[in-house]
C-alpha cells in the first residue's frame, strides 16, 4: 500500500517559530481550481501572490518549474520506487502536507518535501502548494537535515555529512548542531568520526553492509590499509560487531608483536568491549584501561555542566 506523506514532526515544527507549524485547512475543489488557473496565468518569472493559511502561515500555489531542490540537501540518493509509490498516493488522495520552501532569486528553494515535489513532477502537475518560510542558509540546512531524519532515516554517512555542513559552512559548534537536531553532543561527535573512514568503508555503511557498531570498532585501527582490509573481511564473512572486535584486537596484538600474557590480552579485550557498552549506555565517551592484572581505570567524559548533571542523574546522584 502506498505510504501517505507524513507530518513535519515535533523537532522540525519546533524550529519554525513564526506560526507556520500548524496544518492549513484543506482547500475545496473550487479553490484549488481557482488557484491553479491563477498560477497558469502568472508569468513564469513572476512570484505568485501569497495567501494566508491558518496559524499565520503563508501558503501559495507555485508553478512547479519555479521550485528547486535544496542546495544543502543531505540525502544523496533518491529511491525511485519510493517516489513512484508517493506519486500513486498523491494521485489517489491529494497532497496531504504542502512542501516547505523559502524564496530565492530563481523562485523557491525546497526546505522540506523534495520527494513530494519529485512525485508531483512525475505526475505531470504544473503547480504545487508551498508553505513559504523566511529563513537563512543555516536554518534552511538544519531544517532540511531534521526533516530527512524524521521522515525516513538518512544513512549514517548522509547524516554525518549533514552535520559537517552545519559546522564547516555555517560555523556552528557541535553542541549547537546537537541542540538543533535534538541529539546529544556525543552523538554528533560520533557521527562526524565516521567521515574519518576510507570512502569504500563509508560506502559499506551507506549500503547497510556495515553497521555503525562495526564502524566504531574499525575506528580503533589506526592504519588505513589494515582498516580497509578488515572492513572487507567483516563484510565478506558477515562478521558480528563482537567478532569484529576480536579481529581488531588480533590486528593490534600482531602490530605489538603479541606482547603480554594471554590473560593480559584477554583483560584488555574485555576492557575495550566494556568501554563500548558503557559509551552506548551513558551516551558519552568512556575509556576503560586495564593494567593486565584485572585492575584498571574507567574514564567518563562530558562536554558541559548540563551533561555532567545528566550523568549524575543516571547514577542516582
Amino acid at each position: 500500500m502506498a505510504k501517505k506523506a507524513m507530518g513535519l514532526g515535533r523537532g522540525l515544527g519546533g524550529l519554525i517559530s513564526s506560526g507556520v507549524a500548524g496544518k492549513a485547512a484543506p482547500k475545496t475543489k473550487k479553490e484549488k481550481s481557482k488557484a491553479q488557473s491563477k498560477a497558469k496565468a502568472t508569468r513564469s518569472n513572476a512570484k505568485p501572490k501569497p495567501s494566508s493559511g491558518t496559524g499565520g502561515e503563508t501558503l501559495i500555489e507555485v508553478p512547479i518549474n519555479q521550485v528547486k531542490p535544496n542546495r544543502y540537501q543531505p540525502r544523496k540518493r533518491i529511491n525511485a520506487d519510493q517516489i513512484k509509490e508517493l506519486a500513486a498516493s498523491i494521485k489517489a488522495e491529494g497532497l496531504i502536507q504542502p512542501i516547505t520552501a523559502r524564496s530565492s532569486k530563481e523562485g523557491y528553494e525546497i526546505i522540506a518535501g523534495e520527494r513530494r515535489w519529485r512525485a508531483y513532477r512525475q505526475l505531470g502537475r504544473k503547480t504545487i502548494t508551498v508553505r513559504v518560510l523566511e529563513v537563512g542558509d543555516a536554518s534552511s540546512a538544519s531544517l532540511s537535515l531534521i526533516e530527512n531524519l524524521q521522515r525516513e532515516g538518512l544513512d549514517p554517512i548522509e547524516e554525518a555529512l549533514g552535520c559537517s555542513v552545519l559546522i564547516q559552512d555555517f560555523e556552528l559548534t557541535q553542541a549547537q548542531v546537537a541542540e538543533r537536531l535534538g541529539k546529544s553532543r556525543v552523538y554528533v561527535t560520533n557521527a562526524l568520526r565516521l567521515l574519518q573512514l576510507d570512502e569504500q568503508i563509508q560506502q559499506f555503511l551507506s549500503d547497510e553492509r556495515l553497521s555503525v557498531g562495526h564502524a566504531k570498532v574499525l575506528l580503533g585501527v589506526e592504519d588505513d590499509s589494515a582498516r580497509l582490509q578488515l572492513a572487507k573481511k567483516i563484510v565478506g564473512n558477515e562478521l558480528s560487531v563482537r567478532q569484529a572486535e576480536d579481529e581488531v584486537a588480533a590486528v593490534k596484538t600482531k602490530g605489538k608483536g603479541r606482547t603480554g600474557s594471554p590473560a593480559a590480552r584477554e583483560n584488555a579485550k574485555a576492557a575495550r568491549h566494556m568501554a563500548m557498552q558503557l559509551s552506548d549506555l551513558l551516551k558519552t565517551k568512556v575509556s576503560v584501561s586495564s593494567n593486565g592484572e584485572g585492575k584498571g581505570r574507567i574514564t567518563i567524559e562530558y562536554g558541559s555542566s548540563g551533561e555532567l548533571a545528566t550523568l549524575g542523574s543516571k547514577f542516582g546522584l
